[in-house]
């Protein structure tokens, strides 16, 4: 792009890449002088602590440990005190026993190591599904460093945390939809190692009628179950679904105060703003109703693979239960998917984008009132790229979209 280009996108850029400098600047800040600068985060990996905690604790048969979220925060702090700048309040284990079978080549190297490994990793499963079968090839080294290197991403890595590996996952099993439905099946039922940004995933596959991959899907996450159990016991299972069930019934005070009212969520927000528990559900449960109807649209509909896709992902913020301002990696990627399809975009576009690049600078909506009307902005991102592909089904034998024959 030309310099006489460029120049007119300045108000947008600037912004963006001194976002991107703080978000960095936090992560290394945070190995010496956490909270000097922007949030104080205690200690770089606290999230990740808990992940390589329980495969630890799993592999030496003391995963009961981890069940108790105040027990394994005391072994949390006991263990990693030297690593930490201050005891942590509370870190619990809500993940299912399935992300275990992932943690697994991780288990045998120290923190720090594993710490490392996972983020790069991930990072590379991600930026190598973006540059797969891409749209748009030449801009696709683009969108995938942006998915890496965006504020979202700086706090991920910062963290510990899998949105990279969700992104990465969402996106691989998608391009892979229409030559691979089998296998792309079996990549989208790994994202049910976090099931809440899994629940648009049948959605899209019922509206393409892909039933190979819907086949994929529930062996793969089947699979899952059945290797965790096998491993570490089928009672982990047994303990994951109720313990599920009763934190998001927000009995659970713990997790309600320090968890799940951090977060970002449609519920999250709406308690925030001062809305009943009640009323705060309802919300919800409509963000999910309304998401799987954009997502059924949109996989119906004319539009472009990665338009789809940025919807779906976009969705996934919306309708999850639960989620932290690092998972807005999905909704960078969404936006990036989406402006670099567009043909010559204008200056509102790369507005649009800056917003959803600031969106984990702008929170936690705990602490930034501002962030709490964000999943406003997503909803209408999301429904702005639906109406894009109005004028009906575009499914034929072989189609845009649909699995190859071959």
């Amino acid at each position: 792009m030309s310099a006489a280009r460029l120049r007119p996108l300045l108000p947008v850029l600037v912004p963006g890449l001194l976002a991107t400098i703080f978000g960095w600047a936090v992560f290394v800040s945070t190995f010496k002088y956490p909270g000097k600068i922007g949030l104080n985060y205690n200690a770089p990996g606290t999230d990740w602590m808990v992940l390589y905690s329980g495969i630890r604790l799993a592999l030496t048969h003391r995963f009961a440990l981890a069940e108790d979220g105040m027990a394994l925060t005391s072994y949390l702090n006991s263990t990693f005190g030297h690593w930490l700048s201050e005891p942590l309040v509370y870190r619990p284990w809500f993940y299912p026993p399935g992300l275990l079978i992932i943690l697994l080549p991780f288990g045998g190297l120290g923190f720090v190591a594993s710490y490392f490994a996972f983020q790069l990793a991930s990072a590379a499963l991600l930026a190598g599904a973006l540059c797969y079968r891409s749209e748009n090839q030449s801009a696709a080294p683009w969108v995938a460093a942006a998915a890496v290197l965006c504020p979202a991403a700086s706090s991920n890595f910062l963290l510990g945390q899998c949105s990279f590996l969700i992104a990465g996952l969402l996106v691989l099993g998608f391009r892979l939809l229409p030559r691979r439905p089998l296998l792309a099946g079996a990549v989208l039922g790994l994202v049910s190692i976090k099931p809440q940004f899994g629940l648009m995933v049948p959605v899209a596959l019922l509206a393409m009628r892909d039933w190979r991959s819907f086949a994929g899907v529930a062996a793969s996450a089947l699979a899952l179950v059945a290797i965790s159990a096998l491993m570490f016991g089928p009672e982990l299972w047994v303990w994951w679904i109720g313990q599920t069930l009763k934190t998001f019934s927000d009995t659970d005070y713990h997790w309600a105060t320090f968890n799940r009212l951090w977060g970002t969520s449609v519920y999250a927000c709406a308690i925030l703003l001062g809305l009943s528990a009640k009323l705060a559900s309802l919300m919800q449960i409509l963000a999910v109703v309304g998401s799987a109807a954009g997502v059924y649209l949109a996989y119906r509909s004319h539009l472009g693979q990665g338009r789809k896709l940025a919807v779906l992902l976009a969705c996934a913020i919306l309708a999850a239960p639960h989620a932290g301002f690092y998972d807005d990696v999905l909704l960078t990627v969404a936006g990036a998917l989406w402006l670099s399809e567009t043909p010559a975009p204008q200056l509102w576009h790369w507005i649009v984008m800056l917003v959803l690049w600031l969106s984990p600078l702008l929170g936690p909506p705990a602490l930034m009132p501002i962030a709490r009307v964000l999943p406003l902005f997503v909803a209408g991102f999301a429904v702005m790229l639906v109406k894009e592909g109005e004028g009906g089904p575009a499914w034929t034998r072989g189609g845009q979209g649909t699995p190859d024959p071959h």
